[in-house]
This record gives C-alpha cells, sequence and structure tokens, in this order.
C-alpha cells in the first residue's frame, strides 16, 4: 500500500533537472510522511530570481529538522534544490530506488531555459541566438541521469559543448527504468502531483498546484511555447529519455486509478 511505499522510497533522492519544477519542492514539504514538522501549506515564495526565494524557504524549513530520515544523505535538498547537480553513476547506486524526478518535453525545457536568463548557459559570451543555446544544452536530462559534476549545474555548458552519447543516453533510459521510484512529467504537472499521492499517500494541499516560477511569456503552468523559434531544432538524446518517462508516468497513471476525474474527485477537490 502507500504507507509500503512510502517506506521503502525513503529515504529518497531529488534529481532536480533545470526547468523542470523547482515548484515539486512543496510538494515533498507538504507530505507528512516526508517532512512531518514542516508547516502546512509550506511553499516557495513566487519570484523570478532562483537563489533567493530557494535559500529563504530552505532556511526557513531546513531539511535536517523538517525532513529528518526522509531525505537521502548523499544527496539532499540544501545539495540539489537551490544546485542543479545531476545524480552521476556513483551516487544513483547509493540511492537506486530512492530517485525521485519530474522530466519535461526537451524542446520546452530549452526554451524555457534559454528565456530565464539564458539558465544553462556557462560561457563568458552569451549565444549569438536560441538555436545554438538550443545545440550546446542539448542533452541536459539525460546529463542529469547518468553524470555529475562539481560546477552548480550539470547542464551549465557553452558553445562547443559535447552532447550525450549513445551509451549515456541508453544508460539514462535503463537507470530512469530500474531506479527511479517516482517520475513525473512537468508538462503534467497537476496530474503528476495526484500521481505522487496515489503512490505514497498523503492529502494535497492547494500549494502543489502553483508554479512558483512560471516562464517568461507564459500565464499558465502546461501552456506550451512555441518551438518554431528553435528553427527545427530537435533534442533527439532527451527525446528518448522523455519517451521513457513518459511510458513510466502513463503505466504508473493505469496501475494507480490516476486520471483527470479521478484525481479532481480525490486531489484537486480536497480542501487543503
Amino acid at each position: 500500500d502507500a504507507q509500503a511505499r512510502l517506506a521503502l522510497l525513503r529515504p529518497l533522492a531529488w534529481v532536480h533537472v533545470p526547468k523542470c519544477g523547482t515548484s515539486f519542492l512543496s510538494t515533498l514539504y507538504n507530505h507528512p510522511g516526508i517532512c512531518p514538522s514542516a508547516l502546512a501549506g509550506a511553499k516557495l515564495p513566487s519570484s523570478r530570481d532562483f537563489l533567493e526565494p530557494m535559500t529563504h524557504f530552505l532556511e526557513q524549513y531546513p531539511e535536517d529538522t523538517c525532513c529528518r530520515g526522509s531525505i537521502s544523505a548523499s544527496y539532499t535538498f540544501m545539495w540539489n534544490s537551490r544546485m542543479h547537480i545531476g545524480i552521476g553513476l556513483s551516487l544513483y547506486e547509493a540511492n537506486k530506488g530512492h530517485a525521485i524526478t519530474m522530466l519535461r518535453q526537451p524542446e520546452q525545457r530549452i526554451i524555457s531555459s534559454y528565456h530565464d536568463h539564458i539558465h544553462d548557459w556557462n560561457g563568458l559570451i552569451p549565444p549569438r541566438d536560441i538555436r545554438e543555446f538550443a545545440e550546446a544544452v542539448q542533452g541536459c536530462q539525460v546529463k542529469m541521469v547518468v553524470r555529475t559534476s562539481d560546477s552548480w549545474n550539470t547542464c551549465a555548458v557553452s558553445r562547443g559543448a559535447v552532447p550525450p552519447s549513445d551509451e549515456e543516453v541508453s544508460l539514462a533510459v535503463r537507470h530512469l527504468r530500474e531506479g527511479f521510484a517516482f517520475v513525473g512529467l512537468a508538462d503534467r504537472w497537476d496530474l503528476s502531483v495526484c500521481l505522487f499521492h496515489a503512490k505514497f499517500g498523503g492529502r494535497c494541499s492547494e500549494a502543489e498546484f502553483d508554479n512558483m516560477r512560471l516562464g517568461s511569456g507564459r500565464s499558465e503552468q502546461e501552456e506550451a511555447y512555441d518551438t518554431s523559434e528553435l528553427r527545427g531544432f530537435t533534442d533527439d538524446a532527451d527525446r528518448q529519455l522523455y519517451a521513457e518517462a513518459v511510458k513510466i508516468f502513463e503505466a504508473d497513471s493505469v496501475r494507480f486509478s490516476v486520471s483527470e476525474e479521478t484525481c479532481r474527485r480525490t486531489c484537486w477537490g480536497q480542501p487543503s
């Protein structure tokens, strides 16, 4: 049951892919079985900025007191939520079966990153345009699953960045399938939150359905960017990983009877 699955999940390791839902932290903090000492309704403050509200939130709700025993000691919120450090190979093995993540349609993720102050760009000279940016940052989601780094962002690149190899893509797909206890989709945010609760219990909170960092040019959580500005570019590496994520998400949705209808009744319609 959900309590047994939650017990197997803890201590969890949240692989926080850039532009795939910082707001998911609100779901984790509002789950009484994960962060029982956090205040009900705890959520990130709304801001286009990233570090300041995240720092304030984690200082207000320190994980070692609010979420004691629930978070991986080797892959913590404080370390990884303010940063985007890939889980890599050794950390994956250490946290296999405890990893969770939210992934996103690859071109949508790239455009969101570009419009968020070229979020994943690490070069001194900015990219000439979004096409050059996309070619450099492609494969970010694959990198977060199979690589790690000493920098603040495993996906941070500049001109001439090497995309993931075919071997890395295959490994990322296998790791996602075999070692992740939960895979949500940022593109289906509300259903992903509902699925998390269906799988691991806990009541839904209104705070979980707010996007605290809605991207530039979007007025709604699941509104898509116009991909024509990429001029035909596709992120083939991340598309393969995302396809696997969709398979996992849809299989779990069937297994746990998650749909818009059931979530409206069991999650979205609940009082906070």
